[in-house]
Parts: C-alpha cells; sequence; structure tokens
C-alpha cells in the first residue's frame, strides 16, 4: 500500500494535498503489477502442489493477526471447522477443505482432503521494559501437534491424487516483537530451536 496523491479531484488546481490524497494498492500501479491470491488459488498451492496436511501458527499478535488473515481470505467456502475457548477470541483451531486436484486431472475427478489448522500465542518477552520476564516454552500440545508423524497415515491420500511430494506441515512462527533487551531474544530463540530439533522439525 501506498499513499497516493489524487490530482483530478479535490481543490482543482491540479496540487496534491491531504485531501486529495488517499491510501491505494500497489497493485493498482503500473510499476507494481501484484495481484491478490484468490482462496482458491491458495487452496490449490498448499494442498495439491506443496502437499501441506497441517498448518500452524504460533507467535505474537503479529502472528495472530496473519492467521485471521488467512482464515478471512479462505472464507466459509473452505474453513470448515473452528473451535475456540473463548467466544469473543479467535478460533484456536480451526481446518480448511481444499480440492486436491492434478492440473492435468479432470475436474469431476477431483478429491478433497481437510488440513486442520493450529493457533496458540507465545508466552516469550515482555510488553514493556519494565514488566518480569516471562517464559518461552512450547506446549505439549503444540509440539504434539509439529510432530511428523502423519506421513504414514496420509500416505494412501496423497497416492490417490499422485502427488510423490512428502506430506508437509506449513509452520508460521514470529519471535521478537515484545523484547527489550538481546540477551533474552538470544534465549528464547535457541529455546525455539532447539524445540523443533527435538520434534524432529529441523
Amino acid at each position: 500500500w501506498r499513499w497516493a496523491a489524487r490530482t483530478d479531484r479535490g481543490n482543482g488546481n491540479g496540487n496534491a494535498t491531504d485531501a486529495t490524497a488517499e491510501w491505494e494498492s500497489e497493485s493498482e500501479s503500473e510499476f507494481y503489477p501484484l495481484r491478490v491470491t484468490t482462496a482458491e488459488e491458495m487452496c490449490h498451492l498448499l494442498a495439491s502442489k506443496l502437499n501441506v496436511r497441517k498448518i500452524a501458527f504460533y507467535g505474537d499478535s503479529l502472528t495472530m493477526s496473519q492467521y485471521e488473515s488467512f482464515l478471512n481470505l479462505m472464507g466459509t467456502s473452505f474453513v470448515t471447522s473452528s473451535f475456540s475457548e473463548n467466544p469473543s477470541s479467535l478460533p484456536s483451531r480451526s481446518s480448511i477443505a481444499c480440492p486436491t486436484m492434478d492440473d492435468d486431472e479432470d475436474e469431476n475427478a477431483s478429491s478433497s482432503i481437510t488440513i486442520p489448522i493450529f493457533m496458540q500465542k507465545d508466552t516469550g518477552g515482555s510488553y514493556r521494559p519494565q514488566d518480569p520476564r516471562t517464559e518461552y516454552y512450547f506446549s505439549e500440545e503444540l509440539r504434539s501437534f509439529l510432530r511428523d508423524d502423519d506421513r504414514d497415515n496420509h500416505r494412501h491420500n496423497t497416492n490417490n491424487h499422485r502427488n510423490d511430494t512428502p506430506p508437509r506441515t506449513l509452520a508460521i512462527f514470529n519471535i521478537g516483537a515484545h523484547y527489550h533487551n538481546t540477551t533474552w531474544y538470544h534465549q528464547d530463540m535457541r529455546i525455539l530451536l532447539h524445540s523443533l530439533q527435538r520434534i524432529g522439525r529441523t
């Protein structure tokens, strides 16, 4: 997005002012030929191209915003379930159902697969420099979700739609927004990397 001048309206003298400018998508400009991905394209990329079978979001509010944006992109046509312990908060568990049709396959022969989605807010850092430090760790629920234990379970499904790519887990992590000294940040980053190593996700 960029703050774009609109000289064709406003004060009438051809000069750009705040009153004649507005935010516009850079995809509207000839210099930035971007295009928003559709839910159908995202499903095809995840399920058929990359063979993603699980998606995890773990991080601070930036990651929560990414998760919310992803669900909004997929919409009710693809989001098949959601669960939240607090009705006023984002669902901590959800899933999407995506067609698994290959590029050279007849549309009528396509099937669908459900991709579970896990979301959890991290516990590291501190909101203000004077606040006590909180502990950063992987919950057992997160560890269980990320473990590479689903290849045999999905082998039959991947053979059905002729995708030779091993089943993948897509994990989105964010760390650092609530750290006010580099020592704590480096310590918790090591915890993140070691936790992934211990569950075979390196």
